[in-house]
């Protein structure tokens, strides 16, 4: 039995979260247990999937709440209290090295960083040079360094690390209950003679969510039978919530925030828009094309995200124009099905199986320093 020490912001919420539960849960449960140092305190149901597969949880103090010294320190307990560990399993971003740091001085020899998203210019204010500090550090104590996308990857480490894609469980988006379905549109009043569009993810920064709402203005102006789902929170969910009275869209725009019902949305879409100013490996867009959703992306979103099932659509210029033009073409095409998306995911490797053999893989056999 193997014992993976996982470092995560926290297991209640985004795109991360559902990386790190997924590794977790679909790995040999008779040869791994997984636990979890978070930050934020997991919810009931959080709590309920880490029982399930056997784990523990402990929340410490982020490290803009503490010293590193202290950071590292409680680590280091944790890890005497709770192990021995054959490995940790950092997605920290930049601060991955400080618990791969506390890990080799528990003589833990196996020490994955884990590099997601993308760098995100107006946040990050100090110095080139105190980044690059950063991504030595981390490719110093890190002895296996992986990245969902290039980008990611280039700024967590700079360089040396590998590619492994995320990955769904695709069954769980196959499968469709008609009930579930129609309760929920009945319950938020979703005509089923409008088209549907949404906007799944955080509503700020790279995300770019006013683009898609801009663009949706325009799409009803031609067509007033469209509605536009959007999943997520953020600092612009006021200015957005502003823009839909100004515009008189409150019957067109329905906003979520944060919600679990991800999955109802993206079966009765037609359409996501992800009009990012940068992407890493997006969670959502990968649920979307499994869905059968076709996805319009900017140049911002990595090309690693496309499942190739004829999903995933590229639109070179970030203006309202060139989108709709793309959006009246894409509708033309032919319906993909479940048969050529299931087939497509098994040739490039983004399957659970073949992602969580490289995991296993990874855990059980990379050479110490």
């Amino acid at each position: 039995m193997k014992r993976i020490l996982v470092v995560v912001d926290n297991l209640n919420s985004g795109g991360i979260a559902s990386v790190v539960l997924n590794i977790s849960e679909s790995a040999d449960t008779e040869n791994y247990i997984f636990d979890y140092i978070v930050y934020k305190q997991p919810n009931k149901e959080i709590v309920q999937r880490i029982e399930k597969i056997k784990g523990k949880y402990f929340v410490v103090n982020r490290l803009s709440e503490t010293t590193p010294f202290k950071y590292v320190k409680n680590i280091r307990e944790i890890i005497r209290t709770n192990g021995p560990y054959d490995a940790i399993h950092a997605h920290t971003s930049s601060f991955i090295w400080l618990s791969c740091l506390a890990a080799k001085k528990e003589n833990i020899s196996i020490r994955v960083g884990h590099a997601h998203g993308s760098k995100n210019s107006k946040q990050f204010l100090l110095s080139e040079m105190f980044y690059s500090t950063l991504k030595f550090l981390n490719r110093k104590y890190c002895t296996k360094k992986i990245a969902c996308a290039e980008i990611s990857g280039q700024y967590i480490f700079g360089n040396e690390f590998d590619f492994i894609p995320n990955f769904i469980d695709h069954k769980k988006y196959l499968t469709v209950n008609k009930e579930e379905i129609d309760e929920f549109m009945l319950q938020h009043n979703i005509p089923r003679t409008f088209e549907i569009y949404c906007f799944i993810g955080y509503l700020g920064g790279e995300k770019n969510p006013m683009f898609a709402l801009k663009l949706f203005k325009e799409i009803l102006s031609d067509h007033s039978n469209s509605l536009l789902l959007i999943a997520g929170e953020g600092p612009d969910s006021n200015q957005i919530g502003e823009y839909i009275k100004e515009n008189k869209m409150e019957n067109k725009v329905k906003m979520f925030g944060n919600t679990d019902k991800v999955k109802e949305i993206l079966q009765i879409s037609h359409t996501l828009l992800m009009p990012s100013f940068s992407e890493g490996m997006s969670m959502a867009l990968l649920e979307a094309q499994i869905s059968g959703v076709n996805c319009i992306v900017s140049k911002g979103v990595p090309k690693t995200n496309d499942i190739k099932a004829g999903l995933f659509h590229q639109c070179p210029i970030l203006s309202v124009s060139n989108w709709i033009d793309m959006i009246k073409e894409v509708k033309k095409r032919d319906k993909i099905s479940q048969i050529e998306i299931v087939k497509s995911l098994q040739k490039i490797e983004y399957n659970k199986e073949s992602v969580v053999k490289k995991y296993e893989i990874i855990y059980s056999n990379l050479n110490s320093e």
